[in-house]
């Protein structure tokens, strides 16, 4: 047996050297490998180093020139305008359908009330005979979402209307 533990046959086959061998990543660098991934030369990173060329100056990064800045055409302003408007439109868009699908969590089949979306995205609890009668009345309508949300210029904290009475008896 060689010095590695490999039969004398197969280091007279490989050299001297077992290139299979556990190799330790110390300061080597591997210059060549086999098909299987093993190192066939190693060269010490200070000799790597040394081997640059001297004359190599580093220089500074270049500096990125940029165009000179040039007024924007009315259409570019108008498409910038409707980004701004589309971006906070679609926000809301996704708020709302966020919510929508967690809703199913939280009420349930057997709940007693009924979220209703205000319009300011916040949401309101009521009850469902009171939820009926001003779904009749078309005080809340249902979103694109599929979320109910009070009618546009509907307030919900308002104190309803009292009924008249019938000559005042019923």
């Amino acid at each position: 047996m060689g010095a590695t533990g490999a039969p004398a046959c197969h280091a007279a086959q490989r050299g001297a050297e077992d290139p299979y061998a556990t190799q330790y990543f110390k300061d080597t660098i591997c210059q060549e490998r086999t098909l299987l991934g093993a190192c066939k030369r190693a060269e010490s990173a200070a000799s790597a180093v040394a081997a640059a060329p001297t004359g190599a100056t580093r220089t500074a990064a270049p500096t990125v020139l940029k165009a000179p800045e040039e007024e924007q055409s009315e259409l570019v302003k108008r498409l910038l305008a409707k980004t701004a408007a589309n971006a906070e439109a679609n926000a809301q868009l996704v708020k709302e359908k966020t919510v929508a699908n967690g809703l199913s969590g939280v009420y349930g089949p057997f709940a007693k009330s009924v979220p209703i979306m205000r319009a300011d995205g916040t949401f309101m609890d009521i009850s469902f005979p009171r939820y009926d009668k001003l779904k009749d009345k078309g005080k809340i309508v249902r979103t694109a979402t599929g979320l109910d949300a009070f009618a546009a210029g509907f307030d919900p904290d308002a104190p309803e209307p009292q009924r008249e009475k019938l000559f005042g008896l019923f």
